[in-house]
């Protein structure tokens, strides 16, 4: 079968970029055929452009001379270009349409995963990841996997929408069990919750993109998309009773601050997350790959996100591993035994989504 894969695979962001690489590596498993639709919109892409604008609210913020902020400025973009550049190198990864794949050839096309229906990403509602594309759909297969909008907020006018939305897809699964509850209402068909990409790809797959570290201590490596001071302090404390230092993910200025260790690439980013002695997060990819890789973690509430969070923890049997940002834990190990055997149940059934509605 020729599948077609509409999701964020183009985004500033290594979650986004290695849960589209996860599923089209499961479903080249499965045997199919697979490209990434290159749909590329402006909301998704890094603005690197320096403005007089910029310029000007920069120094409104920092009142410090011109010349500092100016410089400091330049310095940080120029680490954000190198940080794209090796995105766009990761994206060779990616089985791109060539060119006899128009829009319209193929026979499945599959929304998410990622969150695709989170609005405040896709500024608006972005009528691609809700099934209205530029065609007739006439037989061919249009399959939601492990699409997500973040934190579920419904109104009038979002449920209206999502009524006349899900009657697009042939089938429909979500990530979270409390978007599965909010859209259930509002369709005849059997919304299922599956895992996400990231945790549904056999391990093996990444270890032929996985970039070691070069380094010899033991660390905490912490990642936050949403960024808290809090969140840092406690990987401070883990680092202290290890005996190590701390690796942040953020970029920064080499020159104007102590040496860096770059984490630029998705390649270094999961290097970075299996070689640590304990991972420090309050993303939800962060924990993921934490998981996968059986590493010791904390993922630390920060308000938004939290509920996706807790939920997947929950699961796995690891919700001790949810932390408020005010707690200061003492670093512990995890046995993973059971964690991943319900791991192993829950890919079972992703499987198995795909293949009743992909056969």
């Amino acid at each position: 079968m020729k599948i077609g894969i509409i999701t964020f695979h183009s985004a500033f962001n290594y979650g986004a970029v290695l849960q589209c690489y996860a599923l089209q590596e499961t479903l080249k498993g499965m045997g199919h055929r697979v490209r990434l639709i290159d749909y590329r919109p402006s909301y998704l892409q890094p603005d690197l452009s320096i403005t007089p604008h910029k310029i000007l609210s920069l120094l409104h913020r920092n009142p410090l001379p011109s010349i500092y902020a100016r410089l400091r400025y330049l310095l940080i973009r120029s680490e954000k270009k190198k940080y794209d550049k090796t995105f766009k190198v990761f994206a060779k990864q990616f089985e791109l349409p060539r060119d006899e794949d128009t829009l319209d050839s193929y026979d499945t096309y599959i929304f998410g995963s990622d969150q695709i229906w989170n609005s405040h990403i896709t500024h608006g509602l972005d009528p691609y990841y809700y099934g209205y594309l530029p065609f007739e759909k006439r037989d061919r297969v249009y399959v939601t996997y492990a699409a997500s909008m973040g934190d579920v907020n419904f109104d009038e006018m979002l449920s209206d929408h999502f009524r006349k939305a899900l009657t697009n897809f042939d089938a429909i699964s979500v990530r979270e069990e409390e978007l599965q509850v909010a859209l259930q209402p509002l369709t005849d068909k059997e919304i299922k919750v599956v895992l996400d990409p990231t945790l549904l790809a056999e391990p093996k797959i990444w270890e032929h993109i996985i970039k070691k570290p070069e380094i010899k201590e033991k660390y905490v490596f912490v990642y936050q998309v949403r960024i808290d001071k809090e969140a840092l302090r406690i990987a401070r404390k883990i680092a202290k009773d290890i005996g190590g230092i701390v690796i942040d993910s953020r970029i920064r200025s080499k020159i104007l601050s102590r040496k860096q260790y770059s984490c630029y690439s998705p390649m270094d980013f999961l290097g970075w997350i299996k070689y640590a002695s304990c991972v420090v997060t309050t993303s939800f990819h962060g924990t993921a790959f934490s998981v996968v890789f059986r590493k010791p973690f904390y993922s630390v509430s920060v308000g938004i996100g939290d509920l996706r969070l807790l939920s997947f923890l929950n699961k796995m049997g690891l919700q001790d591993r949810f932390i408020p940002k005010t707690s200061t834990p003492t670093f512990s190990p995890i046995d993973y035994a059971e964690a991943h055997q319900r791991l192993a149940q829950m890919r079972q059934l992703s499987m198995d989504f795909l293949r009743e509605n992909l056969s």
